[in-house]
């Protein structure tokens, strides 16, 4: 199936209705688009859809994953057992960074998908932590640390934060993993950076909150024993 018919097929359907048949169907589209790499401006999905139209058949998908993981406990459940999360952040991580900020209306378009896909795995992420794998939970978090830097102060950087603070837990097996050959988890720098920046801004108090107690988690995950993002 192309992305083409797969257009009709994701804008026809209700995510609610019957959640569990379709998340195959929206994470097969999200697949794709990294596959074609339908993020980029550049690119074309090969069947005449246009890169900017792939673009937001993928955001289109994710915003019924984001509603399949919200309308139940066992919705969610379903998508993060297949995989949601790790193909989610795979998605996320073909949006250049350097494009997050931009106004022009296509870049506009991109950041709203980036919001809806953080929002995604922050929804996700909610699950039970034995439904969810480290590794994927370290992929995740890493795409929520580089957009919480590289947008500060957007929404996407809001939703970024608050996925982190359900990630960074389920990312830790992956992270002592990592620590084993004394290198810092991906998404440590980046984590580093944007929560350092928002700590510096004027923040409402229940934004604050998210980032002192995300720094907090980001620590206990690394050790006592080194600041966050740095290596030992």
């Amino acid at each position: 199936m192309t992305l083409r018919s797969l257009q009709l097929t994701v804008r026809r359907t209700h995510p609610a209705a019957a959640p569990e048949p379709q998340v195959p169907l929206f994470l097969g589209v999200l697949r794709l688009a990294v596959e074609l790499g339908s993020a980029d401006a550049g690119s074309d999905s090969g069947d005449g859809l246009g890169a900017a139209e792939a673009a937001a058949v993928a955001a289109d998908a994710a915003e019924c994953l984001l509603g399949v993981a919200a309308a139940s406990t066992h919705g969610r459940d379903v998508a993060v057992q297949s995989g949601a999360l790790g193909v989610t952040a795979q998605w996320l991580s073909a949006f250049p960074s350097d494009q997050l900020t931009d106004t022009s209306a296509r870049i506009v378009g991109e950041a709203g998908a980036v919001t809806t896909g953080l929002r995604l795995q922050g929804a996700l992420a909610t699950a039970a932590p034995a439904l969810v794998a480290s590794a994927e939970a370290e992929e995740a978090a890493t795409a929520a640390a580089r957009a919480l830097w590289a947008a500060p102060g957007t929404p996407a950087a809001l939703e970024a934060l608050h996925s982190l603070l359900f990630l960074l837990p389920a990312a830790a097996a992956a992270a002592r993993v990592t620590e084993g050959g004394h290198a810092p988890p991906p998404w440590a720098t980046d984590a580093q950076r944007g929560l350092a920046a928002l700590l510096r801004a004027k923040l409402p108090s229940d934004q604050r909150q998210m980032a002192l107690r995300a720094a907090a988690s980001a620590v206990r995950v690394r050790g006592p024993q080194r600041r966050l993002g740095s290596t030992p």
